[in-house]
């Protein structure tokens, strides 16, 4: 709690953050009780160390990307589960038995699309378990910003929960495009 505290001190002072890594060296101007003695950690939520650190703009950068995360999980996930699809290649791209007239996918929450021949994984729901368990743990501990492997582990599930929102299509040739960069050549 005292470091939330002295995190709430860092913001009010430095709005544009004191630099990234330096929080423990800043915290040493605000304990000056000697609370922390020899061992000083940064503050255990990542949300208040992005605004102490790089400040406030940052932090609102951070959330956006987690946002766009999130609504592209969301947005493939609930194209998939409720069937909204164009026509029978796509149907059948995000796993749905194309000769079912709903368009509901066949199978559980996290196999969905299971069909006479094969069993596709909802990678969605997975992704998206994962990026709110993140975002929950961000508020009880740093490791997912100060240390390599919790970085490697939340900006690998950003990276893939981004991707989501990309829609790749078939041409005739069966090369994958995005339509968005492609349009108009031929």
């Amino acid at each position: 709690m005292m470091l939330n505290q002295h995190a709430a001190g860092m913001i009010r002072n430095f709005p544009g953050g004191v630099g990234a890594g330096n929080f423990t060296n800043h915290l040493l101007y605000y304990d000056l009780d000697g609370y922390f003695g020899d061992v000083i950690q940064p503050v255990h939520n990542i949300y208040l160390l992005i605004a102490s650190e790089q400040g406030w703009l940052a932090l609102l950068g951070f959330l956006i990307v987690l946002g766009l995360a999130w609504h592209s999980l969301v947005g493939s996930l609930c194209k998939r589960t409720t069937g909204i699809c164009e026509n029978a290649s796509e149907k059948k791209a995000n796993g749905m038995d194309i000769n079912r007239d709903d368009g509901k996918p066949v199978g559980f929450p996290i196999w969905s699309g299971m069909t006479k021949k094969r069993v596709t994984f909802n990678h969605e729901l997975v992704l998206l378990l994962c990026l709110q368990s993140f975002v929950l743990i961000g508020f009880f501990d740093h490791y997912l910003w100060t240390l390599q492997p919790g970085q490697l582990m939340l900006m690998i599930c950003l990276g893939l929960a981004l991707s989501f929102g990309q829609t790749v299509e078939k041409t005739d040739q069966g090369k994958k495009v995005f339509p968005n960069i492609t349009k108009g050549k031929k």
